[in-house]
């Protein structure tokens, strides 16, 4: 049976999952200064969660727990990027409590552009990764979300 990792083994993988994923949002937000400048990072993940749905809309409420925003905090930020015109605000048709957003032409560009930005610049990175370790590293990734998602839901 193997050891746990100690703490400063999780807090170091925690560090490392982290930069890699505000390098990421940053280094997008740099590359297309036009359509991004003035966006907080939470604006860029909430339309990142909308915009990669099946569906193209979530509910407001699954943003409040993905990302533990307050439901003030994550108002404010809904409300600013409706009045930009990249989402679409309505109520359920079955519970008018309910808050429905959805992608617009708008969000759907901004999102394709990024997936662009990935592919010329992250994916180049991950392709000097050797086969085998990236592999690995997707096998070790795609385990830890599964567990995160266990846990935390």
């Amino acid at each position: 049976m193997e050891n746990p990792p100690k703490t400063a083994e999780c807090r170091k993988i925690c560090d490392v999952l982290h930069a890699c994923s505000e390098m990421m949002k940053r280094y997008a937000a740099h590359k297309d200064k036009r359509r991004l400048s003035g966006l907080t990072i939470n604006q860029i993940e909430i339309l990142h969660y909308v915009a990669r749905t099946r569906s193209g809309s979530a509910m407001f409420g699954d943003l409040t727990r993905e990302f533990g925003l307050s439901k003030s905090l994550a108002s404010q930020s809904v409300t600013r990027l409706v009045k930009q015109g990249y989402l679409r605000k309505t109520r359920s048709g079955k519970d008018g409590r309910n808050i429905i957003l959805s992608r617009t032409n708008k969000l759907e560009k901004l999102y394709n552009k990024i997936k662009e930005i990935e592919k010329r610049h992250f994916f180049p990175a991950i392709e000097k990764i050797p086969g085998k370790k990236r592999e690995n590293l997707r096998d070790a990734l795609e385990l830890l979300h599964r567990k995160l998602n266990d846990e935390l839901i």
